[in-house]
């Protein structure tokens, strides 16, 4: 409910001065939020892009695939994060990204199809969407 700027300046001044502490203190809150969701989003990135990369390292002889491979998959972490994913999104979202590039990626003959990579994957995504998660309800419970 929002009031005009005449009714509000017919507003006692203690309430006036309420009014406007709140409406700082909810920026203030607002503006934090934005960066834990900023720093969870770069933590899942990180975790999601390395660790994938890793696994891809052993696949593959050279360093562009791999790289390729954590650089798509951070893209999923950060996602994972933004969209409020929880353990079963990450999987679909990082596990099925990294194992759509490896299977792309044997196919084209970058890498070996080495299938128990393909269960790494999606717990490498149940992490970053557990992390996510956990970190939501630690971070932005208050407690």
């Amino acid at each position: 409910m929002s009031i005009s700027e005449d009714e509000f300046k017919r507003l006692p001044q203690d309430v006036q001065q309420g009014i406007r502490e709140k409406e700082r203190d909810e920026r203030t809150l607002a503006l934090a939020y934005q960066q834990r969701l900023k720093k969870r989003e770069v933590e899942g990135a990180a975790f999601a892009g390395i660790s994938t990369m890793v696994v891809t390292a052993f696949l593959s002889d050279g360093i562009a695939f791999p790289m390729a491979v954590g650089f798509v998959c951070a893209i999923a972490g950060a996602l994972t994060v933004r969209l409020q994913f929880k353990a079963l999104g990450g999987v679909m979202l990082v596990g099925g990204t990294a194992t759509l590039a490896n299977a792309i990626g044997s196919g084209v003959g970058w890498c070996a199809p080495v299938f128990f990579a393909w269960v790494i994957f999606p717990a490498i995504g149940a992490l970053v969407g557990s992390f996510a998660d956990g970190s939501r309800g630690r971070e932005d419970s208050g407690f």
